[in-house]
């Protein structure tokens, strides 16, 4: 059956905001008004001085210009600065008013604008409406703060949730108690949030009825496993939010994003209807990737050379914290890891991990990523006596950065790993992959790499090799003449 999944990484612009900043007197406040009846949204933004235009740019990709809609001020106009969406105004103001319909589409790399509910409840991210003004035709200080006051209105008996604080009607945020400045999902509509010892969750009442106390059911002890691995424990109890589309499409659809304090999933697909092994096991691995974000991705974030390792980190630790948890054995774990090499194989061609990120690969984060974790695993608890994981290199990393900018590098995790690890091959095969790539024969280099880690595999055609669907269809779609082999997975496994 064919998957698509849609993982989506961090933005860093929205990383640990945890104190109200500082600033040189820019204000800007936002009302943001929804309006359900329409699907649409009319946000206005008030600066705390005139300015002759505004900059969004901590969105990745620009994309409003053609959906919104320049209310006020007459005369302003779309423009394009840096690659980021901008308005340059006729005449200095402080006003702006933009209207725009919900929208639903997802965004590579990004997140949502808005989420849609089965009931007509909507997520709308904060962070695509926060805005710089510009003083000076093209110009603007990134560095330079502006605080966020934001005033959130709907209809009057529709409920609105931001973290742990609801309203009615309206809602205003930051409050006086506030812990968290940064961006964030804000939720309107009549879904009220189930409570667990780990998260608060809203869940669209059209899901698969299986879905969700199989998450409840699992969620606790991964949340047990990882706060062990990694020897840090959430200081919050983050607040969940899974939506459903619909089962009308084929296969599984799956879109996650996590910021702090929250962790959102949108699915869709027939293959979702029903709970059959394999819908079970892509559940509760998706759901594991992005409950280890809150760790990975949130409480440190990644460095811009270090995006991977974010994901990377988050799909190899959901294996084995499903492991840990007897959801799947250690043999299933074999399985994940050579289906993730092959699909390297069949895409990463002459690139590294860090040359996939500048070429927009990024699959190639999760797959040729997740292989570098396990052999990372593997060459530290061969390398002493103790009960040494990558657990120990993450507790070590995150204690390291922690007291230092509270980002972790690419130079982190390989430092970490050079404390840890005695096995210099193993360490030399993971810098080459991040970092030079494998080419020209990425078979030989995981077959070689994976053999010395304790999994038997061996070199076969594609059709015999140990390969998810989204790898076979890749690689016959690829019409490369000069087509590697692949890896098999013995059954001794």
């Amino acid at each position: 059956m064919m998957s698509k999944r849609i993982l989506i990484l961090l933005l860093l612009a929205c990383g640990c905001m945890t104190s109200r900043p500082q600033t040189n007197g820019l204000r800007a406040s936002v009302e943001v008004n929804e309006h359900p009846r329409t699907d649409s949204w009319r946000v206005t933004i008030k600066y705390s001085r005139p300015a002759d235009g505004l900059v969004f740019d901590v969105t990745r990709e620009p994309f409003r210009a053609a959906a919104w809609h320049i209310v006020k001020p007459a005369n302003a106009r779309w423009i394009d600065i840096d690659h980021h969406d901008a308005i340059s105004f006729a005449e200095p103001t402080d006003t702006v008013v933009l209207e725009f319909k919900s929208d639903l589409r997802p965004r590579e790399k990004d997140y949502h604008v808005n989420v849609g509910f089965s009931d007509g409840s909507r997520l709308l991210y904060t962070g695509h409406l926060r805005s710089r003004p510009i003083f000076g035709i093209g110009t603007y200080d990134p560095r330079e703060n502006v605080v966020h006051d934001w005033h959130f209105v709907t209809d009057t008996t529709r409920r609105i949730r931001l973290l742990d604080i609801a309203g009615t009607g309206l809602l205003r945020w930051p409050t006086p108690t506030a812990h968290w400045y940064g961006d964030t999902f804000v939720y309107f509509g009549p879904i009220r949030p189930m409570s667990t010892r780990n998260l608060q969750l809203i869940a669209d009442p059209a899901l698969p009825p299986w879905l969700v106390p199989r998450l409840l059911d699992i969620a606790p002890r991964l949340f047990d496993d990882f706060a062990r691995q990694t020897g840090t424990t959430l200081e919050f109890q983050p607040l969940a939010f899974v939506s459903w589309s619909g089962g009308n499409s084929p296969g599984f659809s799956f879109a996650g994003s996590t910021l702090t304090g929250v962790m959102q999933i949108a699915i869709a697909g027939s293959g979702w209807l029903q709970r059959t092994p394999e819908s079970d096991a892509m559940w509760l691995r998706n759901t594991g990737h992005e409950i280890f974000h809150l760790w990975g991705g949130q409480v440190l974030t990644p460095a811009d050379d270090a995006e991977w390792l974010s994901e990377a980190s988050a799909e190899y630790f959901a294996l084995v914290g499903l492991r840990d948890a007897n959801v799947i054995s250690e043999a299933m774990l074999h399985k994940a890891v050579v289906e993730a090499a092959n699909e390297c194989i069949a895409r990463i061609g002459d690139a590294s991990i860090l040359q996939s990120g500048e070429e927009k690969k990024f699959r190639n984060f999760y797959t040729c990523g997740l292989v570098t974790q396990f052999l990372a695993d593997r060459a530290i608890a061969g390398s002493s006596s103790h009960r040494r994981s990558i657990g120990t290199l993450y507790e070590t990393m995150f204690d390291d950065v922690r007291t230092r900018t509270r980002r972790y590098s690419t130079a982190d995790f390989e430092n970490a790993l050079g404390r840890l690890s005695t096995d210099t091959e193993a360490n030399r095969e993971i810098a080459q992959l991040v970092e030079q790539g494998v080419a020209p024969a990425p078979d030989a280099f995981f077959e070689a790499a994976l053999q010395r880690a304790g999994v038997e595999v061996s070199r076969v055609p594609l059709d015999e090799a140990t390969v998810n669907e989204a790898t076979l269809v890749f690689a016959r779609a690829s019409q490369d003449p000069a087509l590697p082999m692949f890896l098999r997975l013995e059954s001794r496994q």
